[in-house]
Parts: structure tokens; sequence; C-alpha cells
């Protein structure tokens, strides 16, 4: 998590998708900024708790603390779980200008297009796993995860 951090600090992309996140939360009640609650979503989905449950158990988690710079507790699941339905279709929209605008800054200069290659990777699981559903073409239950690359960088 700390590794993040650092990549986090160089690429700033957090810092970035908060500023066109609006926050509609009345001042005198908010007690974790938008900042500090992007922050501890990501980290937490990035190191495997993807559930806004587990902000529970990870709120005095002090790796987390110190990944998202804070000392006090972090955001609960019900903050946290506020925090992920708030965001309108405008805002998402802004959010993924974000992440075009972040790409195409990590280039030199600006390429003329960019092709999009969509790959999914099939995971073929035995038993009753968890999140595996049949997938008819390759004719059993499985994990599917999406890849998704730039096409001529392949990045």
């Amino acid at each position: 998590m700390l590794f993040l951090r650092e990549a986090e600090s160089q690429i700033g992309i957090i810092n970035k998708v908060a500023t066109v996140v609006h926050d509609k939360r009345h001042p005198s009640y908010v007690k974790h900024h938008m900042v500090q609650l992007l922050t501890q979503r990501v980290f937490q989905i990035a190191s495997g708790y993807e559930d806004g449950n587990d902000s529970n158990d990870l709120r005095d988690d002090p790796i987390l603390k110190i990944a998202c710079d804070t000392s006090e507790s972090l955001a609960s699941q019900p903050t946290i779980s506020r925090f992920e339905n708030a965001p309108t279709r405008r805002t998402l929209y802004r959010i993924a200008r974000v992440f075009l605008d972040v790409f195409i800054a990590s280039y030199e200069e600006a390429p003329e297009g960019i092709v999009i290659d969509m790959d999914d990777t099939n995971d073929l699981t035995h038993g009753a796993q968890q999140l595996s559903l049949f997938n008819a073409y390759h004719d059993g239950h499985c994990y599917m995860p999406l890849h998704i690359y730039e096409g001529k960088s392949g990045s």
C-alpha cells in the first residue's frame, strides 16, 4: 500500500479526480474530505478489500492511515457507501475525462488517435467458487476479467 501511495504521489490522479467530484455535503458535517474518501477507497480496493463493508474493519488500520496521510480514524462503511452512491452521470463523465487527460499526458506528444483494445481472459473455476459465473462459450464456470489496453503502444 505504501508503494501505491508513492506511485500515486508521482501521478496525482486521485487529487485530479477529486477536483471534478463536487461535494454536496453540508460543510459543518464533513469529517472526511473528498480526497481522503477517494484515497481510502482506491487503496482499499487495490489492496483486495473491494467490499465497502471492509471500511469498518480498516478504518483504524495503521498502514492504510499512513497511505491516506492521516492519523485520525478513516471513514466508516456508511460514509463510504454514501460516497460511492453520490456521483451522477455528469460526475462519472468528468472522472472519465480526467483519466483520458492523464493518459494523454503520459505521452511526450499527444497521439493523433487512440485505439482501445479490450480482451477478456477466462479463468475456469472448479466447485462453488464465489462470484464465478457460467460461460456458454467456454462451457464452464469461470471468472472473466476484462483487460483494456491502448492498442498502438500496448500500455
